[in-house]
């Protein structure tokens, strides 16, 4: 079936159901006809989509937000095939037509309204894919971000994306001192009390802001030029960047940046305004951001270079481009190994996803679903069963000695 986003913007997965039912048809030439008996028709459905190392994947896309900043990092490390090839890139490019919405935008998830966040990243990732300025889904989408004040009126992480490539001023962001790692662990705001996936992003991007990264090919690249012009209603030399920092527009505004954050704000401006404290605020800042860098690697060592989600991922390969003289380039090619980790396609194009995956979670439904049916021991689910009980045992990180004993 076609893919149509206005009756249900989730895919069903269509293309990853006939693969694997086409692969249990040719294991299993003499399979017997459906079952009458409802429950057995639906495991043996469900055994066919299992896949050979035993868990079940799917679909677990849906941000906008995150396939953009893939994109970014592609174009301004150097347009390298093995982070995204030409078949990925125009998989991308399918998917981000398919789920424009009626008004020109993009919503910050495929079932949310349009946001200034979804819809600016999203424009910018498919002029950096190859759309031009006067296609029909570009021309719609450039109406909404105007209408909506132009690109200072996204949010942060968006904004972000756009210091790197160069389409926006890093006047323009608000501060993310990477020396803020040096605090002792016991003040309130240690990045180390942060949650999880908040620390291991704001790690990378405070490294990225305090070396003010910006692509190296900005000034003469002729879509950073373009991008610059059309993403802005005024001339791209007149925003006032300093004044657009705590801009967003209504559409992203859940939830109004309350007086405590904004005293913080004002108080790290001061202090990256200070020359009283340069000679300080410089010390710090080198000592922040070889932190920073080394925190990168440890986190690129330990996931071996998956990164605990997509966003620091994109953004921890980052890093490793900017210190690729140290080892030649190696960690940008293992993370580039890993990028395929996050990647699924399905009928409506391909999407990165919120994790490399949700295996041993859907695994585990199944499993269980199996065993309240007591339809665990049936026969005809003997090999699905153990092959699903091979990978989760597989996929334990094993801490005691009877578990380091298992055969697994």
């Amino acid at each position: 079936e076609a893919f149509d986003p206005a009756s249900n913007p989730n895919a069903s997965d269509q293309l990853y159901r006939r693969e694997r039912l086409a692969a249990w048809a040719r294991a299993h030439p003499d399979d017997p006809p459906p079952a009458g008996d409802p429950l057995e028709r639906g495991f043996r459905f469900y055994q066919k989509l299992q896949c050979d190392d035993g868990h079940w994947a799917g679909d677990y896309g849906g941000p906008h937000f995150l396939s953009p900043g893939l994109v970014v990092v592609w174009y301004v490390t150097g347009r390298r095939d093995d982070i995204l090839d030409e078949n990925q890139r125009a998989a991308m490019r399918a998917y981000y037509e398919r789920h424009q919405q009626s008004d020109g935008g993009w919503g910050t998830h495929v079932e949310s309204p349009s946001t200034m966040f979804g819809s600016v990243l999203t424009y910018v990732a498919l002029r950096l894919l190859g759309a031009g300025p006067e296609e029909v889904v570009m021309r719609r989408a450039r109406a909404f971000i105007h209408f909506h004040g132009g690109a200072c009126y996204t949010s942060s992480w968006a904004k972000f994306a756009l210091c790197l490539l160069g389409v926006m001023d890093w006047e323009g962001h608000e501060s993310i001192p990477p020396e803020a790692w040096l605090l002792p662990h016991w003040v309130p705001f240690h990045p180390c009390r942060m949650w999880c996936h908040a620390r291991m992003v704001y790690l990378p991007m405070g490294y990225l802001w305090g070396k003010r990264w910006v692509y190296a090919d900005a000034e003469t690249d002729p879509v950073v030029e373009l991008l610059r012009a059309e993403l802005y209603p005024e001339k791209y030399e007149d925003v006032p960047w300093r004044a657009s920092r705590a801009w967003v527009a209504d559409v992203d505004n859940y939830s109004p940046v309350g007086i405590v954050m904004v005293c913080a704000r004002r108080f790290l401006t001061l202090y990256e305004d200070s020359f009283v404290l340069g000679p300080l605020r410089r010390r710090l800042r080198a000592k922040g951001l070889a932190f920073s860098a080394d925190y990168c690697r440890a986190e690129d060592l330990q996931t071996n270079y998956v990164c605990i989600g997509p966003v620091n991922k994109v953004y921890n390969t980052l890093v490793a481009y900017d210190n690729r003289d140290a080892d030649g380039g190696l960690a940008v090619a293992n993370h580039a190994l890993r990028v395929a980790d996050y990647l699924w396609v399905a009928e409506d194009g391909m999407k990165m996803q919120g994790y490399n995956g949700s295996q041993c979670w859907d695994l585990s439904f199944a499993t269980q679903a199996m065993a309240e049916a007591r339809a665990g021991d049936a026969p005809y689910l003997r090999d699905c069963v153990v092959k699903a009980w091979n990978y989760l045992e597989r996929t334990q990180i094993l801490s005691t000695e009877v578990s380091q004993a298992s055969p697994a």
